[in-house]
């Protein structure tokens, strides 16, 4: 029995656990979600399924309170502090446990701390009565709730965020003060006045402007009235019209679509009695015709490769007919004469005809590359074309322009540089001095009258009249008499004040100061070298004569044109032997400043000497130049007139010459002269440097491409990698940006480079265009690559053009290496700024020439980044240009664990590290390897700047630098070192700068 009984009861419990409800629903909802500190929020509760039991709410903030189960119900509930706060019932089952627990979450209620009212407004200010009204209250934030009074004992509450507005209609006049003001939970006031007036306004009049026009020229309609309107209709006489409110007088423009006399009404509505009308007559379109003829200032207007001009340009319209109409221009456009568009310039212009004449002005100047893309197409023409257009008609303007030579090109300055004569822009000189001279140094174009004046401390010293012909540089100086005055102690103030043709620059001023020492400095008389004299050989020694009461004496060396000396020695006796480690700063061919000061125990000049100037021209070391051959730079100009410079310099210097060729980047015409008798290439430089004809002459030097190695032991391709481009490639490619590998050539035909080549030229002298050349095609290869085409690698920028410069040819079949002229590294440069290259690579590296600056400043000049190899020669190797240029960006390698490659160039010009040690790229004949070297470095940040140039094609190749630098991964010693420079290269972080966070670095 007992055993039964015990079954009974379990199987009753059992029932009763099966049976036991469970909740059919439960949920909760609140309103508003977006409150401010102290405003409620209404939180509703609905439960069906169970009646036992209570449903807790909790609302986040540590408070809670209970509801019945089995309803809907509503509770209120106010936050006291800011923040996010989730609200959640939840059922605990009863007290008999029958009903099976439950949870609901309900919304996230975000609470702000109280806004604060800070003005109100009120539009119209000025109404009549029954006009409306519309309040604007300002604040921060946002507020729970504030009450807004219109000053007639009517009142609103608004809420929310600001700015909160309302409409209200008063139904009496006077002058009412309308006040917004917070409650606890939005705090300040703020009051406008509006006035009403008790009578409607009155329309008395309705003009139009003009009151005849063409189709589709703007008719500007004013309501003229008293008071203010409520509302008012206007109505054009062409089924349209238009809605108008408040103090007279109203405006507003129209524009008809077709010909006729149109009447325009403004009606009044109860809040505005009477009406108005005008007539409009619109002008048929036919007959309608506008001609423009143009006038230019220069004329026929002229553009200089070298220098930009301003062309003021005179635009004069007429029209068949008297109507007032006018034309727009947004922007011209550069059109080359095989129709082909090379730019766009000029801003907006607009012009009124009236009476059937017009005339519009604009001052254009035309970018500097824009003439050389019309020279690269073949023709020194090409026209600006203006499209004007309105009153529905159309008119071009044409202006024709002609490229010309700086030399043929209109009179104006390019640079005006002012030194003492002792090379700087500052001197110290006893008082009386009496041998103080100013030098003005002026660059021009063209031929002209130049009118200027000497200033001294703003008192005109001498004025200056001279006619400059064939524009090139001219050196001016201070008189004998009168001299710069050194009779008063202090600092004075040389400036050269040009007064036509002017300057569109600013000229520094130079200052001297005089000390008080009142005996008058001796002179110091220079022995040797004698002035302009060639020094032919290492060990050059400077001699003067000595002076009286001078202590030690020191010997300055500078530039010609250079402000600061480029070294300067002390010494005790009256000669002095230039050491090695000063002559590897001098560049053959090039022009050098020497001056003598004697200073007295103290410091103090108290002598001086003229300055003179050598020329640098020892032969070169054998193995750094192609034997007897010289470069000799010509003013560009006339094909006949070069002819005829280059014949006669050859009959007097007895050499031959091989071949001439025009630089137009820098307006440079080059001849290659071979030595045919005795005589060396030193003493030809110095003899052609001689000729005023002959801007500068060079040896060809030889500059060997930076060295590559194999390695049976790299690791793959890591470098894009290490430099995080790879993860760059999503956002950009190099897409649209041309990236010039002046090289050795580039094997066009590998499966990884064919699609990337966009140009192929040849500059080594008497070879075909040659394709399987190891060094150029390794290098193209880590910057361009294919990617994702299941063959080899990829490049750091997959997708630029390639322009395979080959300036370059192999050292050896086999070996990777190329040998490199003065001749072809010039000419190569030219055609990438004359065919749009935006980055030039060089991985090689020679010595300093006159040839090479000159090119890379052009480039810069264009926007062009130039990328160089730091080269190969090890820690005490000297620095090659032309990485160490200034303007260049000189790249150094190291391996995959960021370790120095060991026979990586040291030094101060070092500005990047890239991956350069053990990379795999292409080879000749569709195969790939691994190789080392400064050669790979550099490409790598070829290809980096290609993908920064991509996403901010207007960056300036120091901005490009600047910004390389500052997202470089920093190695070695902190901050920017000889080692390393500023580090390795960092793609992802560099292009971050201008994605921002659409691309993430990992």
């Amino acid at each position: 029995m007992r055993r039964r009984a015990t079954i009974l009861m379990l199987m009753v419990l059992a029932s009763l656990a099966m049976s036991s409800p469970a909740w059919a629903a439960l949920s909760v909802t609140a309103s508003p979600m977006s409150v401010v500190v102290g405003q409620p929020v209404s939180v509703t509760v609905s439960s069906s399924g169970c009646s036992a039991g209570l449903i807790t709410v909790n609302f986040g903030d540590a408070t809670s309170t209970t509801v019945p189960s089995n309803t809907t119900t509503t509770v209120s509930h106010a936050y006291l502090a800011a923040g996010s706060f989730s609200i959640i019932a939840s059922a605990a089952g009863g007290s008999a446990a029958f009903c099976t627990p439950a949870t609901a979450v309900g919304p996230t209620i975000v609470v702000s701390l109280p806004g604060a009212v800070t003005s109100l407004s009120a539009i119209p200010s000025t109404v009549v009565v029954g006009q409306p009204v519309t309040f604007t209250v300002n604040g921060t934030g946002a507020c729970g709730s504030l009450t807004l009074t219109f000053g007639d004992a009517t009142s609103t509450t608004l809420s929310g965020s600001f700015p909160l507005t309302a409409s209200h209609t008063y139904s009496s006049a006077g002058t009412f003060t309308a006040t917004a003001t917070g409650t606890s939970s939005c705090t300040g006031s703020a009051s406008t006045v509006v006035t009403v007036t008790a009578a409607p306004g009155t329309i008395t009049s309705l003009s139009a402007t003009p009151a005849s026009t063409l189709v589709g020229q703007p008719v500007a309609f004013t309501v003229s009235g008293t008071g203010a309107c409520g509302s008012l209709t206007l109505t054009f006489g062409d089924a349209t019209s238009t809605t108008l409110s408040g103090s007279f007088p109203l405006t507003t423009s129209h524009t008809y679509s077709s010909a006729g006399t149109f009447t325009a009404t403004a009606t009044g509505t109860s809040s505005c009695t009477g009406s108005a009308s005008a007539v409009e007559t619109i002008n048929p379109l036919s007959p309608f015709s506008v001609a423009v003829s143009v006038n230019t200032s220069p004329s026929p207007a002229q553009v200089s490769l070298i220098q930009s001009v301003p062309i003021a340009i005179t635009y004069t319209f007429t029209a068949n007919i008297q109507t007032t109409f006018t034309l727009t221009s947004p922007l011209g456009t550069f059109v080359a004469d095989s129709g082909g568009t090379l730019g766009t310039g000029g801003g907006g212009l607009s012009v009124t005809i009236v009476g059937g004449r017009g005339v519009v002005t604009e001052t254009l100047t035309v970018p500097q590359v824009v003439a050389e893309r019309s020279l690269r197409g073949g023709s020194p023409t090409f026209t600006f074309q203006r499209l004007f257009s309105g009153g529905n008609t159309a008119v071009t303007a044409t202006v024709p322009m002609r490229v010309v030579s700086s030399a043929a090109g209109p009179f104006s300055l390019r640079r005006v540089e002012l030194r003492f004569d002792n090379g700087r822009g500052e001197i110290t000189v006893p008082k009386n001095f009496e041998h103080l001279k100013a030098i003005a140094f002026v660059e021009f174009n063209g031929s002209g009258l130049l009118e200027a004046a000497w200033e001294v401390d703003g008192r005109t010293l001498t004025i200056i009249r001279k006619f400059l012909t064939f524009g090139d540089l001219v050196t001016l100086t201070t008189p004998d008499v009168p001299p710069l005055p050194t009779f008063e102690p202090g600092p004075h103030q040389v400036t050269f004040r040009i007064t036509s043709p002017p300057a569109t620059f600013e000229i520094p001023p130079i200052t001297y100061f005089v000390t008080a020492a009142s005996k008058a400095a001796e002179a110091i008389e220079l022995i040797a070298p004698a002035d302009k004299a060639r020094l032919p050989q290492p060990g050059a020694a400077f001699e003067w004569k000595g002076v009286a009461e001078v202590a030690q004496y020191r010997l300055d060396v500078s530039e010609e044109e250079a402000d600061t000396p480029l070294f300067s020695a002390l010494v005790k006796e009256t000669r002095y032997s230039m050491p090695p480690v000063y002559e590897r700063n001098l560049v053959i061919g090039k022009r050098y400043r020497w001056q003598v000061n004697g200073l007295d125990v103290d410091g103090n000049i108290v002598a001086a000497s003229s300055s003179r100037i050598f020329t640098w021209s020892p032969d070169p070391p054998i193995g750094t130049f192609v034997p007897r051959q010289v470069l000799a730079a010509l003013k560009a100009g006339p094909t006949d007139v070069v002819v005829k410079i280059v014949n006669d310099l050859a009959r007097r210097y007895a050499v031959h010459p091989l071949r001439t060729f025009e630089l137009k980047s820098i307006d440079v015409a080059i001849v290659v002269f071979e030595i045919s008798g005795p005589g060396s290439v030193g003493s030809l430089i110095f003899a052609l440097q001689a000729d005023p004809r002959v801007l500068f002459a060079q040896p060809n030097y030889l500059s060997p491409t930076a060295a590559v190695h194999t390695d049976p032991l790299a690791s793959l391709q890591y470098g894009p990698r290490a430099i995080r481009a790879d993860q760059v490639h999503g956002r950009a490619t190099g897409r649209g940006i041309r990236v010039a590998v002046v090289d050795t050539g580039i094997d066009a035909r590998h499966p990884d480079l064919r699609d990337r080549i966009v140009r192929r030229v040849n500059f080594v002298p008497g070879e075909e265009f040659i394709e399987e050349e190891t060094h150029g095609t390794l290098v193209a290869g880590v910057i361009a690559a294919r990617a994702d085409n299941a063959i080899g690698i990829y490049g750091v920028a997959p997708e630029v053009g390639l322009l395979a410069v080959r300036a370059c040819r192999a050292a050896a079949k086999d070996r990777p290496e190329g040998v490199c002229t003065s001749e072809g590294i010039a000419r190569g440069i030219d055609d990438a700024l004359m065919n749009d290259a935006r980055v030039i690579n060089l991985s090689l590296g020679g010595p300093a020439d006159l040839l090479l600056p000159r090119l890379v400043d052009r480039a810069a000049k264009l926007g062009t980044v130039v990328v160089a190899a730091a080269g190969n020669a090890g820690p005490t190797g000297r620095a090659p240009y032309p990485a160490a240029l200034p303007t260049v960006i000189a790249v150094t390698a190291v391996n995959a664990r960021d370790g120095l490659y060991p026979q990586a160039t040291r030094g101060d010009f070092i500005d990047l590290a890239a991956p350069g040690v053990e990379v795999m790229t292409t080879m000749p004949g569709a195969q790939f390897g691994v190789h080392s070297g400064t050669s790979l470095a550099a490409a790598h940040v070829s290809g980096v700047v290609a993908l920064l140039l991509q996403v901010s094609p207007r960056l300036s190749p120091e901005e490009v630098q600047r910004v390389l630098e500052e997202t470089a991964e920093d190695l070695g010693a902190a901050g920017k070192d000889r080692l390393y420079g500023s580090g390795r290269v960092d793609a992802c972080r560099a292009v971050c700068r201008f994605v921002g966070s659409s691309l993430v670095c990992r």
